[in-house]
């Protein structure tokens, strides 16, 4: 004879009483008895918090740790399994759902005196067999995914379910590039959820951000191949430590902090860097994609007399090359050149998904931090091509470090170089002009000037959209953005063919000024109005 026995919700905090639903507790006739009213004794479940990745590990081998998951998730799903000696395997599925855990409708049956088995996992791989017990997805392999099994304890009419230990396993982090397939073969891993070494390789499609991982213990001289659009291989010297996270690089492009000479680009594909190094980057040939993701380069190349080292040297002919930022703490620096240069009749991308994503760049000894960079120490500048910027909070500075010699402005032509379009969408930036007594002054974005005062004919065409430019210029005999005049100047020039819309541009003068100059405001038809500082 059986009983049944209504759900109850719980009241909030880590306490997760199945909705919904009822479950089913046989017993024996004689039983009966012993058990109160179904109103009194509904099962419930409880069930931990997620089980995050291990904080601040130090033994990673390789790579860096990303957090990963820490919280239970909408369609998540928890497998519960009874063993009884009088009923056999059960099993229930166990979904999360808005805050509560829903089931799918299972029984688990047991004897009043018996002493069941009971194992609950978390386990996106698997699922309920047709013989009520814990299996694999067809198709997939152990190790693909998480297996954390909760310890679990049953009193009177309640199942806890505690996730509180943790992972048993360590997890992989293959960085590839983003939906890319690899095929990933291993010794002396034994994966999650498995009892036994792996030897079947593992094909893997990398997720949107290039993340592919493979989760389960790695042995002492273990090791990983991974086989996609490059190919690595790593051996651990040690076994991976339970609940660390480990990364294996495994897409074009370096850490910066491994290079030893300039990483050179003659392709179209995606290089995607990270760390901090001395070494930069130049793009000889192609229309490549840079992800600059937390890197930071800061050159130890170059000099004040020969100093046509750019830290970003973007030299292929009619080519678009896009840098992507990713995270807050992408630093680009010059020795003695720009940060970025671009050459004559090719482009510069800097993009990024939002404006959360920042990217400080400095040029330095007469060079702009994007655009041009000084050719000779006295006047000559090298033409530069087009610049845009998108989608991104940039600070870029023109950082005079020698003796007199041409000044640059922070974005815009080197000197009496000339410079292509410049166009701003959606951005924020902070744009650093220079003063020199002995040599002039520069705006914060446009053209530069020689030690002989001379600047280039030919301005650059400047259109803003949806942006805040914060600009500092050196002197006031330069505008705030144009180019440097022989007289003080309060003027905004964005080229004969330039215009800004939704837009406002702070005027500053002196790189380390704290007070604004004028604002002056477009709107969607690039109207502007000014307002004087008060």
């Amino acid at each position: 004879m059986r009983k049944v026995y209504n759900n109850k919700r719980s009241a909030g905090g880590t306490l997760f009483l199945l909705s919904a639903f009822s479950f089913l507790l046989f017993v024996s006739c004689e039983q009966i008895e012993d058990f109160a009213s179904p109103t009194d004794n509904a099962l419930q479940f409880v069930v931990s918090d997620f089980p995050a990745f291990g904080e601040g590990t130090q033994t990673r081998a390789i790579g860096t740790q990303d957090e990963g998951k820490t919280a239970w998730e909408d369609n998540d799903k928890i497998i519960v399994h009874l063993y009884s000696q009088e009923y056999g395997n059960q099993a229930v599925e166990l979904t999360f759902r808005n805050g509560d855990w829903n089931s799918d409708g299972g029984t688990l049956s047991y004897l009043k005196d018996e002493n069941p088995t009971i194992t609950a996992v978390y386990a996106p791989d698997c699922e309920i067999k047709s013989d009520k017990t814990i299996g694999l997805i067809d198709g997939r392999q152990y190790g693909e995914a998480e297996y954390i099994q909760a310890e679990t304890t049953i009193s009177e009419n309640t199942l806890g379910i505690h996730f509180e230990s943790g992972r048993t396993y360590s997890r992989l982090r293959i960085a590839a590039t983003a939906n890319e397939e690899v095929t990933v073969t291993t010794t002396g891993f034994t994966p999650a959820g498995a009892t036994e070494v792996a030897t079947e390789q593992y094909i893997l499609t990398a997720d949107d951000k290039g993340n592919a991982y493979l989760y389960g213990t790695f042995a002492a001289d273990g090791t990983v191949k991974v086989v996609g659009d490059v190919t690595v291989e790593h051996t651990f010297t040690e076994a991976t430590v339970a609940e660390n996270s480990y990364a294996l690089f495994a897409r074009r492009g370096a850490n910066l902090a491994k290079l030893t000479s300039t990483y050179v680009i003659n392709d179209s594909e995606t290089h995607y860097f990270y760390g901090l190094g001395n070494y930069g980057i130049k793009v000889e040939s192609g229309s490549p994609t840079i992800i600059l993701s937390d890197a930071n380069i800061s050159l130890n190349a170059g000099d004040q007399f020969d100093r046509a080292v750019n830290a970003i040297d973007i030299v292929a002919a009619n080519c678009t090359t896009t840098i992507r930022v990713e995270g807050t703490e992408n630093n680009i620096i010059a020795k003695y050149g720009a940060g970025i240069f671009v050459a004559q009749g090719s482009k510069v991308e800097i993009t990024s998904s939002d404006q959360s994503n920042v990217l400080r760049v400095t040029g330095k000894g007469s060079s702009s931090a994007i655009g041009g960079y000084a050719s000779s120490f006295s006047s000559n500048g090298e033409n530069c091509g087009d610049i845009s910027i998108n989608k991104v909070t940039l600070y870029a500075t023109s950082d005079f470090n020698v003796g007199s010699g041409a000044v640059s402005p922070a974005i815009g032509g080197s000197g009496n170089a000339s410079c292509g379009t410049i166009e701003v969408s959606d951005a924020t930036i902070y744009a650093y002009g220079v003063y020199r007594s002995d040599t002039g002054n520069t705006p914060a974005i446009g053209l530069g000037q020689t030690n002989g005062g001379q600047t280039n004919n030919t301005f650059p065409t400047i259109k803003i959209i949806d942006s805040e430019i914060y600009a500092y210029r050196g002197g006031t005999w330069a505008d705030y953005i144009g180019k440097p005049q022989t007289s003080v100047s309060t003027s905004l020039n964005l080229g004969s063919d330039g215009s800004a819309k939704n837009s406002t541009i702070y005027c500053y003068t002196g790189t380390a000024a704290t007070s604004v100059d004028k604002t002056v405001f477009y709107d969607a038809n690039g109207t502007a109005t000014e307002q004087a500082a008060e």
